[in-house]
């Protein structure tokens, strides 16, 4: 639209905002009012019209001075529209840029948790916050509005997104998220408010990778480095309360926003502390739990963050892995961690019998992906399937002995045996932080996958073959079949040594 386009004969365009994935933002005028307002234009994509219309049910009948105003809606032929109040302010991205204080991030914290219990009460989950969904007005920390509800819904109700998508922010989502369950609840916001708070406190992410797979896999089995250690002045009390709420398990988490509104109340009197600016250097940000101890069960449209973010500081969507360095404690740590990494994509589409009916082919997918849960299980493995449908085990292994590596190296045999189509990694972390060790991992199945490919379109047998990160053949040769060529190594189902 053109700045001086009228809309429903009552919204003046003045300039563009910025421009999303969903549409345009544009900054406009009420001439009913004379107040400025901002016009949501989406895309013609046909997703887009079913969150569209739930986002004006839920603005319509949300109201908190923490939330955008609606006032109004409708259509520009064949595109929708939404119109709000215009807000004018920091984003907590731009703020973390400089870093806040231990009283200021409590305060963020509270107000923010504030605003979420007036949605929570009302049924709603918001399942996207992040820093850059959180405006603070008049420069200020006192005036917060918690923004973007394009994919907030009522608990319980029906997915609109198709299987295979991840709604979220995944630095920022919910373990439950990153499995792409649809039935969701407050307590999905309550660990994605403790990520938030994470960040304020010790001006990191607690979950934070360039691939969003790594991600997700960090967020369901890697614990962040304690609060207690990047923030020591935290009272114990609060390390208490940030623990319960990046709880893997939502039973282990606060019920609501509301409970955490109300423990945060109580810390009134916070030491004085530096502010810790989002920065590109410090500890490895994951431990991994200890063995024996699994995530609990658990939609993520990657969101674009917004052009006048700061360049300077950390993109909490987007660290990489300088972002971590390893420190001397780091290395002297007494595990690792071994990951297997499967895309059930196109296993599924390289099984699927088109003759099937559509009812059995799901109950039977269902049945073999329950069965690699299961061979997962037996060797002492946690598992779990990703919201982009890779199938990710990932095992302890202590410095002393082959054993740990013997018994996942089976159990990846055993899994080829279930999914023999299937493009498959297995790696292990080592002198490496698990989250580099699984972006390495990661790059080397999208390798695989494109191998795969050009296998078969010449014709030949892809082969049972189960691709191995940088160490793994020497270490498996002679106890597994193992076999190299001149680009990677391979630990095989069946035949000699090559």
């Amino acid at each position: 639209m053109r700045p001086g386009t009228i809309v429903a004969s009552r919204f003046e365009i003045i300039s563009r905002a910025r421009k999303g994935g969903e549409g345009q933002i544009f900054l406009g005028r009420d001439r009913a009012t004379g107040a400025q307002v901002a016009v949501k234009l989406l895309h013609e994509e046909a997703f887009s019209a079913p969150r569209f219309d739930r986002e004006v049910e839920l603005l319509t009948n949300l109201s908190h001075p923490g939330l955008v105003q609606y006032i109004g809606h409708g259509a520009l032929g064949s595109r929708r529209y939404l119109v709000m109040e215009w807000v004018e302010g920091k984003t907590l991205s731009q703020l973390l840029a400089h870093g806040l204080t231990l009283r200021e991030s409590v305060s963020v914290a509270w107000r923010i948790a504030d605003v979420l219990a007036a949605v929570h009460a009302r049924g709603i989950v918001h399942r996207d916050i992040k820093p850059s969904n959180i405006m603070f007005l008049g420069g200020t920390l006192e005036h917060v509005k918690v923004l973007d509800f394009g994919i907030a819904r009522p608990v319980g109700q029906s997915s609109m997104t198709r299987t295979g998508v991840v709604i979220g922010t995944p630095g920022f989502m919910s373990p439950e998220q990153a499995r792409g369950a649809w039935d969701v609840d407050a307590r999905a916001d309550v660990f994605s408010l403790g990520c938030v708070l994470y960040t304020c406190l010790c001006g990191r992410p607690p979950f934070a990778s360039s691939r969003m797979l790594a991600n997700l896999t960090a967020i369901l089995f890697l614990d962040p480095v304690p609060v207690s250690v990047q923030c020591p002045e935290a009272p114990d009390a609060l390390v208490d309360l940030l623990e319960r709420m990046l709880a893997k398990k939502p039973s282990q988490r606060p019920i609501d926003a509301g409970a955490v509104a109300e423990e945060l109340a109580r810390f009134d009197a916070l030491v004085e502390t530096p502010r810790r600016p989002l920065s590109r250097s410090g500890r490895r940000p994951y431990q991994t739990p200890p063995q024996g101890q699994g995530p609990a069960p658990a939609e993520v449209e990657l969101q674009r963050e917004p052009a006048d973010e700061p360049p300077s500081g950390l993109d909490e969507n987007t660290a990489t892995t300088q972002t971590f360095q390893i420190s001397s404690e780091t290395r002297a740590r007494e595990h690792s961690s071994l990951f297997i990494l499967a895309a059930l994509d196109e296993e599924r589409l390289g099984s699927s019998d088109s003759m099937e009916p559509e009812d059995e082919r799901t109950s039977t997918w269902a049945e073999r992906v329950a069965k690699l849960s299961d061979v997962v299980m037996a060797s002492s493995g946690m598992s779990s399937v990703l919201a982009d449908g890779t199938f990710v085990a990932m095992f302890a292994r202590s410095r002393e002995g082959s054993e740990d590596l013997d018994r996942a190296a089976q159990c990846a045999l055993e899994l080829r045996a279930v999914i023999p189509q299937a493009p498959m990694v297995m790696g292990i972390g080592d002198e490496l932080p698990d989250v580099t060790a699984l972006e390495r991992l990661v790059d080397t199945l999208v390798e695989e996958s494109l191998r795969r490919i050009v296998v078969r379109a010449r014709n030949k047998p892809a082969g049972d073959l189960i691709r191995l990160g940088e160490g793994l053949a020497d270490a498996l040769a002679g106890r597994f079949p193992v076999k190299r060529d001149d680009a990677a190594q391979y630990l095989i189902l069946s035949g000699p040594n090559a």
